[in-house]
């Protein structure tokens, strides 16, 4: 047991992203318990409706991702920009951000969602937060070019805009 504690050390801060890479085997984690066990996801996905009785949803619901689809491409966008961010920021500040992005972004979403529309939106999945982080990432990185979709060469800025607005009409 001791061995694989520090084996899993080991992998965790190689690379300088231990937030990261713990996130990323967290969603994985999760994603197979979920299968496992459907009623734990309702546990851990942040319900507009419920979250005052369950208050650590604010946290958890990015790791309730149900579909395998979205946790690859979330969790491969997590490596490129989260893992970006944690090595310029590092480890302290970063899982700091990502704490109070998670949460605040979670709540917001879920008080718009309780106020102002007529039905739940259960928000789940590393989107919202991946969103804060490509803006922040955006910000550091203003000139940075990218190939959206590895076709189309786009700004770091335009990227985030349009990671919001899908973030955006996929909730």
């Amino acid at each position: 047991m001791r061995k694989f504690i520090r084996e899993l050390q080991y992998f965790l801060y190689k690379d300088f992203i231990p937030v990261t890479k713990g996130l990323i085997l967290l969603g994985g984690v999760f994603f197979i318990l979920f299968h496992l066990y459907r009623p734990l996801h309702s546990l851990v996905a942040l319900n507009p409706f419920t979250f005052l009785r369950y208050p650590w949803t604010l946290l958890t619901y990015p790791l309730a991702n149900s579909e395998i689809l979205s946790l690859l491409f979330a969790v491969l966008w997590l490596w490129f920009i989260g893992g970006s961010l944690e090595r310029s920021w590092g480890t302290q500040t970063y899982g700091f951000f990502l704490f109070l992005v998670t949460l605040v972004t979670g709540l917001a979403m879920a008080l718009v969602s309780r106020f102002f529309v007529r039905f739940p939106i259960q928000i789940a999945g590393f989107w919202l937060p991946l969103t804060a982080i490509t803006w922040a990432w955006a910000e550091i990185f203003r000139g940075q070019e990218l190939l959206f979709w590895g076709l189309i060469p786009i700004k770091a800025e335009w990227l985030a805009w349009i990671q919001a607005a899908l973030t955006f009409f996929t909730y």
